[in-house]
């Protein structure tokens, strides 16, 4: 869309363009998530099968603590086999990507004025 019909846009046209761009949005975010989220799933899998949840939730203190939470989550991680802090680390890692692709996605948006309401 050129930048003269950029700004005189119908109330039909805004919506128009909002639904281009939420379908835009969501392709891309589930074409760029979707196999990270395949892979976290797994590692999630596998994380609940090597540790023993129930027994960390009865362990963890209190957290209205954050230095002893945060303490005690440290030292049970240092505690823990080496495959089961490798699978925690690829699993934070890859909370953080898809985190990153979001918000690249919503920044990218917004940069190309998907949201451009009607001139009145």
């Amino acid at each position: 869309m050129n930048k003269q019909n950029e700004n005189n846009l119908t109330p039909l046209g805004a919506r128009i363009m909002r639904r281009v761009y939420f379908i835009w949005a969501g392709r891309t975010v589930l074409t760029r998530i979707f196999p990270i989220a395949i892979v976290l799933y797994g590692l999630a899998l596998l994380l609940a099968k090597a540790v023993f949840w129930a027994m960390v939730v009865k362990n963890m203190p209190a957290v209205s603590h954050p230095l002893a939470a945060s303490r005690f989550v440290y030292l049970a991680f240092l505690n823990t086999e080496f495959m089961v802090q490798v699978v925690t680390i690829v699993s934070i890692l890859s909370a953080f990507v898809i985190a990153r692709e979001v918000v690249r996605v919503i920044a990218r948006g917004f940069s190309q004025k998907a949201f451009v309401s009607p001139a009145i």
